[in-house]
């Protein structure tokens, strides 16, 4: 018997889902790699965003497209992921403090980039994360400033000095690798 649309493919997958993840996998995890600075984070996210929109299925606008309502979801992930850290960084600070606990750090020393992408993610490091947020989004992307604001639930203004004030630190790093 035929399938209807709607209804599970042979795995017991909805093929709305199937569908999403065909058609927007690949930008829903380039973009979180863009955002984090970390590829493998940005698989794992990528991942968990399906699984939820999997269990939120129902839930998918049709306007917006339910490739925004997607990237809003891979984008939430990426910030309950980075309180979390921040969470955990403050709690390790406080024992440090304390002296329950002791840290050796460890290093070779400064690393030089070689590749234009190492460069780029040294520049970005130097970011905070709503600066290399917007950057990314707006940049890199090219998302407009309406998308970005609606994409982070901020304003569009908030939107431009985040991302104006990324460029400035970007074009900074990039002028002090080049002495000008």
């Amino acid at each position: 018997m035929p399938r209807v649309d709607g209804e599970d493919d042979t795995e017991g997958v909805p093929r709305r889902i199937s569908e999403l993840y065909q058609a927007h996998a690949r930008a829903v995890a380039v973009r979180l790699r863009r955002m984090s600075g970390d590829a493998e984070l940005a698989r794992d996210l990528a991942q968990d965003a399906f699984v939820v929109a999997m269990r939120r299925i129902d839930e998918a606008p049709d306007d917006p497209p339910p490739a925004a309502w997607l990237h809003a979801i891979a984008y939430n992930l990426l910030r309950d992921h980075r309180r979390s850290s921040q969470r955990r960084r403050a709690l390790l600070a406080r024992l440090l403090r304390r002296g329950t606990k002791q840290a050796a750090l460890v290093g070779e020393g400064p690393s030089t980039p070689s590749s234009l992408g190492e460069r780029i993610d040294q520049a970005l490091g130097r970011l905070d994360d709503d600066q290399r947020d917007a950057f990314v989004l707006r940049m890199v992307e090219g998302l407009s400033l309406q998308e970005a604001a609606t994409l982070l639930g901020t304003t569009v203004q908030t939107v431009s000095h985040r991302a104006k004030r990324a460029e400035q630190i970007v074009r900074g790093y990039f002028e002090e690798e080049h002495g000008a």
